[in-house]
Parts: C-alpha cells; structure tokens; sequence
C-alpha cells in the first residue's frame, strides 16, 4: 500500500508587465490603432478639371484620369467633318465639260472634213463641165470648117457671072478679066478659108479629145488627183497615225507609270489624243484635196482655153472665106459695070451672091452665138469653182475653230488639273494641322495627367500620414526597453524536520547566488527587452490589419 502522496513544496507565477515610463506611450499607441481600425472608407473626389487655362482636361474617375483637351477636341471635331475638298469636284466638271466640248468638236471637224471632201467632188464635176464645154467649142470650130467650102462655092460663082459679063461686050471683057482675076483671088481666099477652117477644125478635135480624156481618160481629173495624193498625202498621213500612235503609247507609259492606266483619266487623255488625230487628218484630207482639185481645175481651164482657141481658128477661117466671097462679088461688080447690057446677069449673080452671104452671116451669128454660149458656161463653171473655193475657206476657217475650240478644251483639262492638285494640297495643309493639334493635345493630356496623378498620390500620402506615424512610433518604440518579468513563490509550509533542513540548505544557497555580498536580485533585461517589442508589434500589426 502507497503511502500518502506528496504536495508541491512550492509554486512560481511568471507575468510580464510594461514599464510605467512605457506605459502611457503604449496605450496612446494603441488607442490611436483602435481609432484608426474604426475609420470608414473614404473616397477621393478630386478636381473636375486639371491644367492650365486654355489646356485644362476634363477629369474622371473621381479626378484620377485626365481627359482630352480643347486642341484634341478641336482637331478630332475637324476630322469628324472632314470632306474631299470642293476643287476636286470643280475639277472634275471642269474635265466632264472639257471632254464633251472636245468629242462635240471633233465631230463637227469630221463632219465639216466630209463637206470638204464633198466640195471637193463637185468642183472635179464643175471641170467636167468645162471640159464639155471645151467640146462644145471644137464641133463649133468643126462646123466652121464646113462653112468654107460653101463660101469657095460662092467666090466660084462670082467667077462665073464675070466670065458670062466678058462675052457681052468687048468693053465689058476688060472688066471681065478683071472681075476674073478677082473671082480667082477671091477663089484663093476661099481656098484659104477652107484651111484655116480645116485647122480649126483639128484643133477643136484635139480640144475635144484632150477635154474626154481630162475627164474619164488617163489625164482625167481623178489621174491627176490620184498622184497627188498617193506621193504626197498618203505618206504624210503614215507620218501623222505614226506620230499620234506613239503619243498614245507615251501617255499609256505615263498613266501606267502614275498607277493610273484605265482610269477616268486615263480614258479622258486617250479620247483627246484620238480625237485631235482625227482632227489633224481631216485638216490634212482637206488641204490634199484642195489642193488636187486646185490642179484639176488649172488643166480644166487649160482644155477650155484650147477649145476657145480652135473656136476662133474656125472663125478666121470663116471669115477667110467671107473675104473671098466679097472679093468675088467685087469682081461681079466690076464686070456689071462693064457691062449694062448684062444686068439681069449680073442681078442674078448679084442675088446669088447676097444669097450666100446671108448664109455666111447667119452661120456666122450661129457661131457667136455658139460662142457665147460656150463663154456664159466657162464662166458658169468658173463661178461654181470661186464658190467651192469660198466653201473650202470655210471649211479651213471651220478646222481652225475647231483646233481654237480644243486648245480651250486641253486648257480647261490644265485648269482641272491644277484644281484637283489644290484639293490635295488643301487636304494635306488640313491633315497636317489636324495632327500637330493631335500631337500637341496629347502633349497636354500628358502633362494634365501627371497633374491629376500627383494629386492623387498626394491624397494617398495624406491618408497613410497616421499609419506611418504608428508605424514610426512603432519601431522607436521597439528598441527601447519597456517590461519586465513579475515573479510570485508560494512555500508550501515545511515539517520541523524539513524546516531545519532547509535552514542550512537556504543559508549554502543563497550564499552560492549572492555570494560573499549581499544585495537586491537584478530583473532580466532580457524579458523587460522581449516584453515591449511583443506588445508593441501586437498592436501595430492588429492596427495596420484593421485598416
């Protein structure tokens, strides 16, 4: 059986407590967290606006971010209502307009080369006509030469009535004779007459056969034409399609170059090209033809001339032999007044006679008449080709309105051009100060951000202020000693045995603790050290938790 069990013989309680120089120190510390803890959130209203005057942002967020200025507004309201500028639209009409005055006046330039070309034919028809006129004037020259016999025929006859005088009277042989010797001067003239006749006649053949092969032979008008134009104008019209062919390639070159082949543009300059090709041909037809007719009508007026010249080669020698026939009458006379008694011979002769001149002087009105007639239409066609010439200077004075007409057409395009590079430079100039308002208003934004921020910071700086004021107080507090250790022994009471045992035991010990002198115990400053440093960071952590 165990005996009785045994009680402490004693017990020690350890507590730590602050010093009382700390002590105040401590509890304001701690208060100050407590108050701290208990602060509600408290939000940042900063300014509605930051920045200089004429450079201020609008702020949000409560004045933490910075909006856009004026400068930045500015430039993003002209951006929003930016438009292509007016000259590329003035510019556009103005080539529209340009463009359609220049497809109207290359049509009018065809259509006035094709009256040209019209003129052009009747004149060649108007040197037919003199050519048939020519003719006319060569069986006028024939017919002249068929007169002459008759007037021999006449100057015969007036030989005879003189021979037929001379058997009536011795006096009257004389006279006879004579009148003989007239009638065969007379009969020589005749003879010549006929000649000249007969050469006149020849010459109006060759008029006549010189004015149809004017007109449909090899030395036809369109013969003479046709060299003309094949030596002379068809090699300047390969010259000119070559010249606007490779003005075409340049500017397809250019236009491909630009980056704009087959555009409005591109089709706009190749329309002009094509069309002022057509105008330089019509011009170059025109002058070709003008002058190949110009050279028909020389070799028309040429023909015309010889005919008129056969004409009065007939009437020389119509007239040839008219003389001879007055020559036969003289004679007749002469032998009538040798001879009275042969009146009714010689009045039969004498009637014979004026018979034949009649005939003569009828024939002879019949070829001035004829004449005339051959003149009125010389001069007829004369007037019909002074009238194509005067049409033909229209049609040149016409060519030449054109050309004016598309010069005003290609300055006009100019004037587009130059229209269209203002727009660009408008839209340019407007895009540029755009971007420097841009560039400069987010130089300010910048600027009146860093403003709002600093406030901001500022605010925050200013809310920390009394937790980094616990805090500092916290670590100056920490190295400083402020506790210590309070210990209480509770002995439990002794027997009288233990009692004088432990006598002698206490005197041994506590002469090994105090030693040789005597004193007060010391406290750890190890506890005092460990003690503050707790509480302090106690208060401070529950502090800095809470807020």
């Amino acid at each position: 059986m165990s005996g009785p069990s045994q009680q402490p013989q004693s017990q020690q309680n350890s507590q730590s407590v602050i010093s009382q120089y700390a002590a105040p120190y401590v509890q304001n510390m701690l208060g100050q967290a407590s108050a701290l803890s208990q602060t509600p959130y408290q939000q940042y209203n900063g300014p509605g606006s930051v920045g200089a005057l004429g450079a201020s942002s609008t702020t949000y967020a409560n004045g933490q971010v910075a909006g856009t200025t004026g400068l930045q507004n500015q430039a993003y309201g002209n951006i929003a209502n930016m438009q292509v500028a007016p000259q590329i639209g003035q510019g556009t009409d103005v080539a529209n307009n340009a463009a359609a005055n220049a497809t109207s006046i290359g049509n009018n330039a065809v259509t006035t080369g094709n009256l040209g070309l019209g003129y052009g034919g009747n004149a060649a028809q108007a040197g037919q006509y003199g050519a048939a006129y020519g003719a006319v004037g060569a069986n006028l020259g024939a017919q002249g030469a068929a007169l002459a016999p008759a007037a021999q025929g006449y100057g015969a006859l007036g030989a005879g009535v003189g021979g037929a005088a001379t058997g009536l009277a011795p006096v009257a042989q004389g006279y006879g004779a004579q009148g003989m010797g007239m009638g065969t001067q007379g009969a020589g003239m005749g003879v010549l007459g006929a000649a000249y006749g007969a050469q006149g006649a020849g010459i109006g053949q060759n008029v006549a056969a010189q004015s149809q092969n004017s007109s449909t032979g090899p030395g036809s008008v369109g013969s003479y034409m046709n060299p003309y134009l094949a030596q002379s104008l068809a090699p300047q019209m390969q010259l000119l399609n070559q010249q606007y062919g490779i003005q075409g390639q340049n500017e397809q070159s250019a236009a491909t170059a630009a980056g704009g082949f087959g555009g409005s543009r591109e089709a706009l300059q190749n329309s002009l090209n094509t069309q002022n090709q057509d105008l330089a041909m019509n011009q170059l037809v025109s002058q070709g033809y003008n002058t190949a007719f110009n050279n028909a009508q020389n070799q028309m007026n040429t023909a015309a001339g010889l005919g008129m010249q056969g004409s009065q080669v007939g009437i020389s020698g119509a007239q040839a032999g008219i003389a001879g026939a007055n020559t036969g009458i003289a004679g007749a006379q002469t032998g009538l007044a040798g001879v009275g008694q042969a009146n009714a011979a010689y009045n039969t002769g004498i009637a014979g006679a004026n018979t034949g001149l009649a005939g003569v002087n009828a024939a002879q009105n019949a070829y001035q008449t004829g004449l005339a007639g051959t003149a009125q239409g010389i001069q007829g066609a004369n007037t019909n080709i002074a009238g194509q010439q005067a049409a033909m200077q229209g049609v040149n004075t016409a060519l030449q309105g054109a050309g004016v007409g598309l010069q005003g057409a290609n300055t006009a395009l100019s004037g587009a051009n130059t229209l269209g590079a203002l727009g660009q430079n408008q839209y340019t100039q407007n895009a540029g100060i755009d971007q420097a308002q841009l560039t400069a208003g987010a130089q300010q934004q910048a600027l009146n951000q860093n403003i709002a921020s600093t406030l901001y910071g500022s605010y925050q700086n200013q809310l920390n202020q009394p937790y980094n004021q616990i805090g500092f107080m916290s670590n100056i507090m920490s190295g400083v000693p402020m506790g210590g250790a309070s210990t209480q022994v509770y002995q439990q009471p002794a027997t009288l045995a233990s009692q004088a045992a432990s006598l002698g035991l206490g005197a041994y010990g506590i002469s090994k603790a105090f030693g040789a002198k005597g004193g007060k115990v010391k406290r750890s400053s190890v506890g005092k050290r460990n003690m503050g440093e707790g509480l302090a960071k106690l208060g401070l952590q529950k502090a800095m938790a809470r807020g």
